[in-house]
């Protein structure tokens, strides 16, 4: 029995190896930072002496977190924003929806750093913030920070948020 190439199995030898390029090539490579993001699923609550802000969190995909920050007070619920995490070809990018900010339309921070649990995206076009950073902590604790340059002067807004579920 003669094992080559021939006209004959030409098509389907060309055929077999264009479908597994097409299948290698289509493969999204897994994003080592954005599985990092994971440990951000579940609710976070922020405590205070008459209400609470929250913060849910869900993975759509493997390439999108699904988020909602709201206030509870005085057994009313306020949606404050909207949240996302999404990776893609250009990177990975946190872009929350604020109703009444930048017209209700969304901003994008890129991912800038990674650094253990230790997430910080940037927007430098943006007014304020320009910096958003995410850093959990033990004890499923989880600091949220925004920073930037507001009327000339760096400020800084910390939230510190502990999981519920």
């Amino acid at each position: 029995m003669k094992i080559g190439l021939s006209t004959k199995n030409f098509p389907f030898i060309l055929s077999s190896l264009l479908i597994l390029i097409f299948a290698f090539t289509s493969c999204k490579k897994s994003n080592p930072a954005f599985e990092s993001l994971s440990q951000i699923e579940g609710t976070w609550v922020m405590r205070f002496d008459s209400s609470a802000v929250y913060e849910k969190w869900e993975k759509v995909n493997d390439t999108l977190f699904s988020g909602s920050s709201f206030e509870v007070s005085n057994g009313d619920s306020i949606l404050t924003e909207t949240l996302k995490i999404v990776s893609n070809e250009e990177g990975i990018f946190y872009i929350p929806t604020v109703s009444d900010q930048n017209d209700g339309l969304p901003v994008a921070f890129k991912m800038a750093v990674q650094e253990g649990n230790t997430f910080i995206f940037e927007n430098p076009k943006h007014d304020f913030p320009t910096n958003i950073t995410y850093q959990f902590l033990e004890g499923n604790k989880l600091k949220a920070t925004v920073s930037g340059m507001l009327n000339d002067e760096m400020r800084s807004l910390e939230f510190d948020f502990s999981k519920v579920k």
